[in-house]
């Protein structure tokens, strides 16, 4: 009936916290229900405006329709970019001793793993990333990256000076994270629906479905 959203504002030392009563969401999801590399495995989740309301007091939402023009047509930004996911690792959250007996506390880290994507194909209305993580020498890379999955994959974009300086110039979301490979050669794949599963299949389907609003 309720599930927990943890934030990691960088202003903040702790996480913020909240719960979103679930009875008052809609939902749309587009699923065949087999759970594979093959997908699609992507949704909505429509909240209350309760629940909107409270969020937007303290954050910004990341505006898809304004950004769709520019994700899904190339050259209109930096060639330089890299990927990265961020995603709470499920392996990385851990139990606190208890302190009050009728309190449970855990641990919960975020990460982003940077990498690229390595390939792009199409399956119906979907676009598919594989996006490859790397496990060797160095990295700290987590071992499982189970419950990342509708996570965000970042493209981050960014210019370099004559001098060598770096900035960046922008950064998009470019892919929802939702299945990960076996480990081969200390590499593993996490697919994720890309661009096109997003701002078009996707958003085209919240329309159709809340076209009142």
């Amino acid at each position: 009936p309720e599930v927990g959203l943890v934030r990691f504002p960088r202003w903040q030392r702790y996480p913020e916290r909240t719960t979103i009563r679930m009875e008052y969401a809609d939902k749309l999801s587009m699923s065949t229900g087999a759970f594979d590399h093959t997908g699609p495995d992507i949704g909505f989740l429509r909240l209350a405006h309760t629940d909107a309301g409270r969020l937007s007091a303290l954050n910004v939402f990341f505006n898809l329709g304004k950004r769709r023009d520019s994700v899904l047509s190339p050259g209109r930004t930096s060639s330089l970019y890299f990927d990265g996911i961020s995603g709470v690792v499920a392996e990385r959250t851990t139990d606190l001793p208890v302190e009050q007996s009728s309190n449970r506390t855990k641990s919960i880290q975020a990460v982003l793993g940077i990498g690229l994507v390595q390939k792009e194909h199409e399956s119906g209305e979907f676009d598919l990333l594989d996006f490859e993580v790397d496990y060797g020498p160095g990295t700290d890379t987590p071992d499982d990256f189970g419950g990342v999955s509708g996570s965000a994959l970042w493209r981050i974009f960014y210019t370099r000076k004559k001098n060598g300086q770096v900035t960046k110039s922008d950064q998009k979301i470019y892919g929802v994270a939702f299945h990960q490979s076996s480990r081969v050669d200390n590499k593993r794949t996490i697919t994720c629906h890309g661009p096109k599963s997003i701002y078009c299949t996707l958003i085209n389907a919240i329309q159709d479905r809340w076209s009142d609003s």
